[in-house]
């Protein structure tokens, strides 16, 4: 009985100290908490994010930062609650590297939500230089008509379609998007003796909004690359 009335003892003066301690910071004021942004999404880009989420748990919040670079960095997005709900889409422009974001929004007295993490990432010249185009099987006429046979091609860095360029028989220009998992193409009214030019598109990821492609490769009849 006697330790255990010393242990209660012991804990009653720990938990003391701890709310002096609390009393000492917060100048014995409640900490208030606004509302945290919800349903973030960060959109991947080339040189950029663009980052999106709503808030509407908190009317009082006028304003959302967002931070990178162990909080050294941020940027701040007014926000506007009249409506009861403010929809966040802010583009940060940042080098090629992969980041951390913290998110916090905030009401007018300074006080500031639990931060919202999320990791993101941007693309630039290193991705870029990684990209190749896709490889031609064969260029030849097949039943009259021209027809490309393509290999296979590796989906890692996210290939997702092929621009084909050629001049039909009315010396217009016709632009094809072939499908990545497209094996056969055959152009259509093709004039047999101009030069076809081919670009891979590329999305590394879902999230990604722009478009990477690779440096233009160009072919003939007799199946020769250039």
């Amino acid at each position: 009985m006697t330790v255990l009335l010393s242990g209660c003892i012991a804990c009653g003066a720990f938990s003391c100290t701890d709310m002096d301690e609390y009393r000492k910071i917060s100048g014995d004021e409640e900490i208030v908490y606004p509302g945290k942004i919800e349903q973030v999404v960060v959109n991947t880009g080339h040189e950029r994010v663009i980052v999106n989420g709503i808030c509407r748990s908190d009317p009082k919040i006028v304003s959302c930062r967002i931070y990178w670079d162990l909080g050294t960095r941020y940027e701040e997005v007014p926000v506007d609650m009249s409506g009861r709900a403010f929809r966040i889409e802010k583009e940060i422009t940042l080098p090629e590297n992969t980041y951390n974001f913290d998110i916090y929004t905030y009401d007018a007295a300074g006080n500031r939500s639990v931060p919202v993490n999320v990791s993101s990432k941007t693309y630039g010249e290193q991705y870029e230089a990684s990209l190749t185009n896709r490889l031609v099987k064969s260029f030849a006429v097949q039943d009259g008509k021209a027809v490309i046979e393509w290999w296979n091609i590796e989906t890692t860095l996210g290939p997702f379609e092929t621009e084909v360029v050629y001049t039909n028989g009315s010396a217009e220009q016709v632009e094809l998007l072939v499908p990545i998992g497209e094996m056969t193409t055959v152009l259509e009214d093709y004039d047999m003796v101009s030069e076809v030019e081919y670009t891979t598109f590329y999305r590394p990821d879902t999230l990604c909004v722009d478009v990477f492609r690779s440096a233009p490769s160009q072919m003939r009849l007799d199946g020769a690359e250039r």
